[in-house]
């Protein structure tokens, strides 16, 4: 592994550089916020969008994918990263899309798992079925 050396006084440089991006990209996103949500397209969106969470959360959180089959996964994931993306989504909207991700993925292991153990009963009784 490579070995840097430097001085206390540039390390602090450093990391008050890093400390001051962060503030700088706050601010930013912010001001993305703020601007988009001053656009009458974009508010109108973004009041749907939050009208469409409660919906999503509560089909997520009451519709076990173990009990329900068919779960729209893929538009389940577009609906995610583009609540990710949003142009005036906040820190909540984002978490959402996060819990969303994690969903599918879990939710998509319960589906793989049910699909084996379709594929396992079919093929098991198609071979009872030639043995009788």
């Amino acid at each position: 592994m490579a070995e840097v050396t430097m001085s206390l006084q540039e390390y602090n440089d450093l990391l008050a550089q890093r400390d001051q991006a962060r503030r700088e990209y706050a601010e930013l996103q912010e001001q993305i916020r703020t601007t988009a949500s001053q656009d009458p397209a974009t508010a109108d969106l973004l009041k749907c969008v939050k009208a469409a969470i409660p919906v999503i959360t509560f089909a997520v959180g009451n519709l076990d994918p173990a009990t329900v089959r068919g779960w729209p996964y893929g538009a389940l994931k577009t609906f995610a990263v583009g609540l990710d993306c949003l142009p005036g989504a906040d820190t909540c909207m984002k978490e959402y899309a996060l819990d969303l991700r994690n969903f599918i993925y879990e939710a998509r292991g319960v589906e793989s798992e049910r699909a084996r153990r379709d594929e396992a009963l079919t093929a098991s009784t198609t071979e009872n079925g030639n043995n009788q």
